[in-house]
């Protein structure tokens, strides 16, 4: 496996495992490696092992990355011996075994002494992989180790008859004892202990390490076959995971809300069927007690059942699994068929005791499979991640005569935030480039989506369309056209020419650009020429084109509003004033404007999550430029 040794750092010498197949570094806690120094971005640069292959890429950081001394513009292949630095911190990439096996860890922001850094150091080596997989490590204070910050058959309905109680048609009741199975308030102290304990330590040696429900529960019906030797037959039925308690089609039936989930028999197999008394598991349900039956053939549901009758069942145990909170799972049921051989009461105690443990592991088995739906849902949306950024442009352009300064972060793993650089296809004659800028109302997957829809979309209606108006009003058509129910666009335009100051503007109901003049003074350009966004305005709707001139120094600014509706502990906003103040204060060039309203931003918000995706573009006016950009 291959790893990093910190070179450079408060502890120098520390080694990081490589131990996932994408490593984010970076300033914010959801990095697998945390680099707390304000130099370093939120999510700096990532590592990918790709058959096993590593490379490491810049994530659009404001300070860059660099492998042997050399800024990376783009993916990099690793190998081993190389030199990494983000910032302050240098790595070296070993991609051979290990001398010195250590987990990847949190590279905290003070070292042992309390000296300002960008690593913590290790007190006995002490390091903990968190179940997100996100490394931490364990700082000494006082002498003390500190952290930082499946297929199921549904039971069919036997009768469509009412139920008026637990009694048969002469109002006769087979019910001949019941406890109360969230408590078990009622249990005898006559039963034997040795018995009971027995019983309990076979269910716990039967459930211990198992983590699937599929397995927990044949093994838990296996271990009661073997306490209850006069059982024939025995069945899990589970609340569905779509049936929440207290629902009202769970309050309306419980038990037809219940699945089969696992069965067994006296034969030794599963069976695909077994027979149910609905009559007493609904009481079960209803009353939260465990109920024993005297004769389950006598129950007045099941007396027109013919495969009840053939089958002769008799005695019969249910047992509802209760969370301490008194919530259903949902029960156990064991029956026999010889009424020489029926269950007794200390038998049915027996059972409460053992139901215990039983809903313990289904509550762990359950935890465990959300754990592990959780952790594939983050590997895809990791990759959804890594699509999006292929979507977003790997470099800036070239463009003769002006500069070029962008940030991008979702707040999310993937956002609906999106901007491009898109020149003309040489053959049209044009030199003109086109700086996109969209927002997607709302955030995440469904954002993410319509994001790259419209990538795709704008990249061929600027190829496709005579003029930037009718690019606007294509886009608004497809948006319009594609059942995107009450989501929207607001997109802006901005078409500069090289080697001049001039250009246009087309507004789909985005934030207005900024134009820092020579001046000092900061306009807002096209206020009354922007239109609809896309997806709400009407088909026939026709966008404005606004011209605008730049003197040389002279920058336009445009945003998205994750940057004016960022947040502060006291729920202040930043705001459009807090930019246009930052423009006036100096003559900027577009590199270090859009740097350090980034830092600002993060400073006011005091590194609390993001509510929106961030995204900031800026455009300078630089004639002293070359076609190289420098």
């Amino acid at each position: 496996m291959a790893s990093l040794k910190v070179i450079k750092g408060p502890v120098v010498g520390q080694i990081v495992e490589l131990r996932e197949p994408r490593m984010i570094l970076g300033r914010h806690a959801t990095s697998q490696i945390v680099l707390d120094h304000q130099s370093v971005s939120r999510h700096h640069a990532q590592i990918l092992r790709e058959h096993g292959q590593y490379r490491v890429e810049d994530l659009r950081s404001l300070n860059g990355t660099h492998v042997n001394h050399e800024l990376i513009p783009g993916p990099r292949e690793l190998r081993d011996g190389d030199l990494l630095r983000i910032c302050d911190f240098v790595f070296e990439f070993q991609a051979g075994p290990l001398t010195r096996r250590m987990r990847p860890r949190d590279l905290g922001s003070r070292s042992a002494d309390g000296e300002q850094g960008g690593l913590s150091s290790v007190s006995n080596e002490s390091i903990d992989l968190t179940e997100s997989g996100r490394s931490k490590i364990a700082r000494s204070e006082s002498g003390k180790n500190s952290a930082k910050p499946a297929g199921r058959q549904t039971i069919p309905e036997t009768s469509d008859e009412p139920f008026a109680g637990m009694g048969g048609e002469d109002g006769s009741s087979s019910i001949i004892s019941t406890l109360d199975a969230a408590t078990g308030h009622g249990i005898r102290i006559n039963v034997r202990p040795e018995v009971k304990l027995k019983s309990i330590l076979e269910i716990a040696s039967a459930l211990g390490g198992m983590l699937d429900i599929e397995d927990v529960l044949p093994a838990v019906l296996r271990a009661l076959f073997r306490i209850f030797p006069q059982a024939e037959y025995g069945f899990f039925l589970l609340r569905s995971d779509d049936e929440a308690e207290g629902s009202p089609a769970w309050d309306h039936n419980p038990a037809e809300r219940l699945a089969i989930r696992a069965t067994w028999s006296r034969m030794g197999d599963q069976q695909e069927f077994v027979p149910v008394s609905m009559t007493i598991i609904n009481k079960a349900l209803e009353t939260g007690q465990a109920i024993l039956s005297a004769d389950a053939s006598e129950d007045g549901r099941f007396q027109r059942s013919e495969s009840l009758a053939s089958m002769k069942i008799r005695s019969v145990m249910c047992v509802p699994l209760m969370r301490s909170n008194t919530q259903t799972l949902g029960v156990i049921q064991l029956s026999t068929l010889d009424l020489m051989q029926p269950f007794g009461d200390e038998d049915l105690e027996l059972l409460v005791s053992v139901s215990k443990p039983v809903t313990l592991a289904l509550e762990n088995a359950a935890m465990h499979e959300a754990v592990v739906r959780q952790r594939e849902m983050d590997r895809e949306l990791q990759f959804a991640a890594q699509v999006q950024l292929g979507f977003l442009p790997s470099s800036k352009p070239t463009l003769r005569g002006w500069r070029f300064a962008d940030f991008y972060e979702a707040a999310r793993k993937v956002g609906g935030d999106y901007f491009d650089y898109i020149p003309q296809p040489p053959k049209s004659g044009c030199d003109e480039l086109a700086v996109a800028i969209a927002d997607v109302a709302g955030k995440g997957v469904p954002a993410a989506l319509l994001m790259a829809r419209l990538y795709a979309a704008t990249r061929y209606r600027v190829i496709a369309e005579a003029n930037w108006p009718d690019v606007m009003r294509a886009l608004n058509g497809e948006m319009s056209a594609g059942g995107l129910g009450h989501r929207f666009v607001t997109m802006l335009m901005v078409i500069i020419r090289p080697e001049s100051g001039t250009g246009k503007v087309v507004n789909a109901g985005h934030l207005l650009p900024l134009i820092r003049r020579k001046s000092g003074e900061v306009e807002l350009l096209g206020l009354k020429a922007s239109g609809m966004p896309l997806g709400l305005a009407p088909l026939e709707t026709i966008y404005n084109e606004l011209e605008f001139h730049l003197e040389p120094g002279e920058m336009i600014v445009i945003y998205t509003d994750g940057v004016t509706e960022a947040m502060n502990a006291e729920e202040e906003m930043f705001g459009r004033d807090r930019i246009v103040a930052m423009l006036k204060e100096q003559e900027w060039k577009a590199e270090e404007f859009v740097a350090n309203l980034v830092e600002r931003i993060e400073a006011f918000a005091d590194d609390r999550s993001q509510r929106d995706d961030l995204c900031i573009v800026a455009m300078q006016y630089a004639p002293e430029m070359t076609d190289t950009g420098v």
